[in-house]
């Protein structure tokens, strides 16, 4: 959860390389912890998808974005 608010913080400054580096961490960590269908794993898709749109890269942005679909609780 802290990685996932640092790289939030970093996108937010317009430090997009590092928002990103981070939050892939998170990813990373959740996806082992919870899976890739957990809800905490699906919005760091979507955080990764919002760096990716302020980088203007909406290819890599709509691939996590589509990753987020419908979590199982």
């Amino acid at each position: 959860m802290v990685l996932g608010n640092l790289g939030l913080v970093y996108c937010r400054q317009g430090n997009l390389a590092q928002a990103l580096e981070t939050l892939q961490v998170a990813l990373t960590i959740k996806e082992a912890a919870q899976g890739d269908r957990h809800p905490d794993t699906a919005m760091t898709y979507g955080h990764i998808a919002t760096v990716f749109q302020e980088m203007g890269k909406f290819d890599r942005a709509l691939e996590y974005y589509e990753k987020v679909g419908s979590p199982v609780l």
